[in-house]
């Protein structure tokens, strides 16, 4: 190879990596706009409740995107992030749908302001997948137990696959049309409860 080739090459090169380091990164997150999930619940319940923090697999609690392919491939998104981890931005996004469609408040980690009854609500993730062009899927097990009595828990597993188009705004709004069915599962239950009603998983 003549000089004058390796210098090309090489600028060729250089130019690919500084092209692969400028790439801006995406950030996206699993709350969606109040117009896109309007909440059908009335406000002023009886109730508070206290969202615990959610539990996810070790592969993917972090805040890159991790797409699924076939034939088990994993892959790890570097310039396609969540605003947080996936297990903050799950606790955020299903917080903010109960509390917009009970009425009430999430008093995690703050003290009692008032003498109102608190549930408490306890995610753990089992799946949490992207199919890109092709579906969004999150499984996960959930239980709701009002504090300060001796009463179990209702323990409860939801699992939904969203269908989405192409693109990644896409397959961000099927994994937060996928939480709010999770939230929504949770707050039916949540509701049998605090009527006093025999409590079932939806």
């Amino acid at each position: 190879m003549s000089m004058r080739a390796r210098f090309l090459l090489m600028a060729v090169l250089i130019v690919g990596v500084a092209a692969c380091a400028s790439e801006p990164i995406q950030f996206y997150t699993l709350i969606p706009p109040d117009s896109a999930m309007p909440a059908t619940g009335v406000a002023g319940a009886p109730y508070q409740i206290e969202m615990l923090p959610v539990e996810t697999p070790t592969q993917i609690d972090g805040p890159q995107m991790v797409l699924r392919r076939g034939g088990g491939e994993i892959l790890l998104l570097e310039t396609r992030r969540w605003i947080a981890p996936v297990a903050d931005e799950v606790r955020s996004a299903i917080s903010n749908r109960l509390t917009r469609e009970l009425g009430t408040a999430d008093v995690y980690g703050l003290p009692r302001t008032r003498d109102a009854a608190i549930y408490r609500i306890k995610v753990e993730l089992n799946r949490f997948e992207s199919y890109l062009d092709r579906s969004a899927l999150i499984e996960a097990t959930w239980s709701v137990r009002k504090l300060d009595t001796g009463a179990a828990p209702l323990v409860c597993k939801t699992r939904t696959e969203e269908p989405v188009t192409a693109g990644f705004p896409a397959l961000v709004e099927g994994h937060q049309r996928a939480v709010v069915r999770i939230a929504d599962a949770i707050a039916a239950s949540l509701r049998q409860m605090a009527t006093a009603q025999a409590a079932s998983c939806p």
